[in-house]
């Protein structure tokens, strides 16, 4: 007979967030917020005992243990922000004025239209290239077949996919061109709201 196993999960949880502040483009208000980042730790305790203390207690070592990982996974959190946003990716936190509603032209270079058009025809060329070699070789034991008519498919799904978001960022592009250039700047060196919990 299976004996029934309970199992308590804890979830450390350091978290953090980083101010930034920047002028928007269009109607030249101030905008303030902040990125908010986590690092996150887990522990799960069993027991074949429903009640058992040990599903509810955490010891001070394992208290320790992860509080210091779920500490390090938010550092590593914070460094791949300042990484992402130091090469001119602003993906952690909202591009839009909150007063006017504008896009900002810091976001919406030329650069990255180029990057997202060059990976939908890049996409979309492999996507034919599997369609044209899996029909020219359909009947051969050894040939794509099949797997190459799903390749394929799943390239010209993601071609559009990119492809989307190419078209946004052109559309981006076209409404910032003109704007004002006051990228953000964002105090990774200033963190507030800093905490840890245990649930």
């Amino acid at each position: 007979m299976a004996h029934l196993v309970h199992v308590r999960k804890f979830v450390f949880t350091s978290s953090a967030e980083v101010p930034y502040h920047y002028v928007c483009g269009k109607c030249g208000k101030e905008v303030n917020g902040t990125i908010k980042l986590a690092g996150i730790s887990q522990i799960s305790h069993e027991s074949n005992v429903p009640n058992s203390p040990y599903l509810n207690q955490l010891s001070d070592d394992e208290k320790q243990t992860h509080t210091a990982l779920a500490e390090k996974n938010l550092e590593s959190r914070i460094k791949e922000s300042k990484r992402l946003t130091d090469t001119g990716d602003y993906v952690t936190f909202k591009k839009e004025c909150p007063y006017c509603g504008s896009l900002q032209h810091w976001d919406n270079n030329l650069k990255k239209v180029i990057l997202y058009v060059g990976g939908t025809l890049l996409l979309f060329l492999c996507g034919i290239l599997f369609v044209v070699i899996s029909l020219m070789t359909m009947n051969d034991p050894e040939g794509l077949g099949l797997k190459g008519l799903i390749i394929a498919g799943v390239s010209l799904f993601a071609a559009f996919g990119v492809g989307y978001n190419a078209v946004k960022k052109w559309k981006g592009y076209r409404a910032t061109k003109g704007q004002d250039t006051h990228k953000p700047v964002i105090e990774y060196d200033r963190l507030i709201n800093r905490k840890m919990t245990i649930k």
